[in-house]
């Protein structure tokens, strides 16, 4: 049997580990195979290469976060300018708590929502924190404005959780091993049962009948025209 894979494409390789498997637990080679290490070795480089070659290379959650944070943005604004329109209302019962809530945003920044995701969580952090100091809060109900902290606060938790949640994410698929890395395994494993097979049917006339089927395959997939070498293949998409 043929045991040289490199020269054929990824598409022709990838069926032909998965025929070999196939061919080789049927019921009739079962006993010859079970508990094989040579076997076992490739199943798992064939489901291991298999499941990379399908994984995306990010968590595709960057959608989510960009809606929670546009999220905090529009809350954040809709207080600021609430406690601006209220100041420009002079005279009105509780004008300084508006004043000296304005003063606190101020000091934090009016425009940190342009800022990046990281710099603007610093900047609202420290705005909830100091909105939340006892003598804001009593501002801040005299204002009737608590439900609308108490929306702006739940959307930078929301924010920061997606974040978390994404970096953990991203982070696992990165350490994932690569298409690539995983080829030579794959091809290995492949090679080393093949020439097992081929070996055993030499002494042993009960593997003939596997050989002879392995061959086949081997066989058929050499048939295909090669269009592209193996090693350039074999990576993620983005």
């Amino acid at each position: 049997m043929k045991k040289n894979f490199w020269s054929l494409n990824v598409g022709v390789i990838a069926n032909l580990a998965t025929r070999v498997i196939e061919i080789s637990v049927k019921t009739v080679y079962l006993k010859l195979v079970e508990n094989l290490p040579f076997l076992q070795k490739l199943t798992e480089a064939n489901t291991a290469y298999h499941a990379v070659i399908v994984k995306p290379s990010y968590s595709g959650k960057g959608k989510n976060v960009a809606e929670a944070d546009l999220l905090r943005d529009n809350r954040f604004q809709r207080l600021k300018n609430v406690i601006l329109g209220l100041i420009q209302l002079n005279g009105i019962t509780y004008h300084q708590d508006a004043v000296d809530l304005n003063a606190v945003v101020k000091l934090h920044g009016t425009d940190f929502y342009r800022y990046t995701y990281d710099d603007e969580s610093t900047h609202l952090n420290q705005l909830i924190l100091d909105f939340e100091k006892p003598e804001n809060i009593t501002r801040l109900e005299h204002l009737n404005l608590i439900g609308a902290f108490t929306l702006l606060k739940a959307s930078q938790t929301e924010f920061v959780q997606l974040v978390n949640g994404q970096s953990k994410a991203d982070s696992i698929l990165r350490g994932m091993e690569s298409a690539s890395s995983l080829y030579k395994n794959w091809a290995t494993q492949l090679r080393n049962y093949v020439k097992y097979v081929d070996s055993m049917s030499e002494f042993d006339s009960n593997w003939i009948g596997l050989f002879r089927e392995l061959n086949e395959a081997l066989k058929a997939a050499y048939n295909y025209k090669i269009t592209q070498p193996i090693t350039d293949a074999p990576t993620e998409t983005k």
